[in-house]
């Protein structure tokens, strides 16, 4: 696996006009990356995910 853009994507959602949050664990190698991971946020099209996923 490379090298996880933490810093680019903190980046993007500093500029976005909304908020977004992400918690990302590697399964493999048990890496986490996270930001704003304890906050909650509405759903809406997050189960596209999942679909993208499979």
């Amino acid at each position: 696996m490379g090298v996880f853009p933490d810093a680019a994507l903190r980046q993007i959602a500093a500029a976005f006009d909304g908020r977004m949050g992400w918690y990302i664990e590697d399964l493999t190698t048990g890496q986490v990356h996270q930001y704003r991971a304890d906050e909650r946020f509405p759903t809406a099209s997050v189960i596209k995910i999942a679909v993208l996923v499979e």
